[in-house]
């Protein structure tokens, strides 16, 4: 609710629902927050803002407008957020129509939070793609 931020947690187990508190106003309804599994918070980016809040559980605490640098003239912004372990990294990407009037978004933008993680194991192979897959046009 932008209007009324607040941050939960939901108990798959138990199936309860512990309200946080207050979450940092976005102006934007589109909500992006993102796991960080190597520095255990929760990484949340504004794109209109252009800011990224932190939200640490073991404190309960935000750490919000953290400026993120990027290269003259170019808008950190994107509709997709996801966040690789391995990299240690949020990847945040694509988008149509930016606020700064630009109709496509040809960046991948990356931020690391705080140094950690680790590379994966060396034997480890990547799934095989499946080879079964059909397409069918739908009209």
């Amino acid at each position: 609710d932008k209007d009324n931020p607040r941050l939960f947690r939901y108990n798959i187990d138990s199936k309860t629902v512990d309200l946080l508190g207050t979450a940092p106003i976005m102006p934007y309804i589109q909500a992006q927050p993102v796991w960080n599994s190597v520095s255990k918070v929760l990484m949340w980016f504004d794109h209109q803002a252009g800011q990224l809040n932190i939200y640490h559980p073991d404190t309960n605490t935000w750490d919000v407008n953290i400026p993120t640098q990027k290269p003259a003239n170019i808008q950190v912004q994107g509709n997709h957020a996801v966040f690789d372990p391995y990299q240690n990294v949020l990847m945040i990407m694509g988008g149509t129509t930016l606020t700064d009037g630009t109709t496509s978004n040809p960046y991948v933008f990356l931020y690391r939070y705080a140094p950690g993680g680790s590379a994966p194991p060396a034997d480890t192979t990547p799934p095989a793609p499946p080879i079964n897959l059909t397409l069918q046009e739908i009209k």
